[in-house]
């Protein structure tokens, strides 16, 4: 999010500065969807806050634009029977240039997390990207058979 806003800051600036963006697909929409369904679907969400985020002119726009999507995520679960999943992207964050006196690291994961979901970032040597992939075992089965994620 930090090359989203218009807001100065820091290069060396620590701490996290990250938003939810809503890719939500309704009842009675199409019965089939197809993967790039889901992409565009998840394009469009994240667009829409990029769109929103660069629009903020200080700390207090941030927060509002934060707070009003958390609402929002919160009205949804409350009123709607969902399926949510997960989307992170660490994707062009210097991870593998940390180095806090054991040398970079050879290899990057994540720690568990309770939700379904899929976390990207790129691989050790920067000319690829990892999908770690958590789903419900029957659900991962469905994902596995799928032709498009086969390598």
């Amino acid at each position: 999010m930090r090359r989203r806003t218009a807001l100065p800051i820091p290069g060396n600036m620590c701490g996290n500065f990250g938003t939810m963006s809503i890719a939500q697909f309704i009842p009675g929409d199409d019965s089939t969807v197809q993967l790039h369904d889901v992409v565009n679907r998840i394009h469009e969400g994240m667009s829409s806050t990029f769109s929103e985020c660069a629009k903020a002119s200080n700390g207090d726009d941030i927060i509002s634009i934060v707070t009003n999507k958390m609402l929002k995520m919160k009205e949804i679960f409350e009123t709607t029977e969902i399926d949510v999943y997960l989307f992170n992207s660490w994707s062009r964050f210097p991870i593998y240039e940390a180095d806090f006196g054991w040398e970079r690291p050879e290899w990057v994961s994540s720690v568990y997390a309770p939700m379904e979901g899929i976390l990207l970032l790129d691989s050790n040597d920067g000319d690829g990207s990892e999908a770690w992939v958590r789903l419900k075992e029957n659900t991962m089965l469905h994902f596995q058979q799928m032709l498009e994620i086969k390598y």
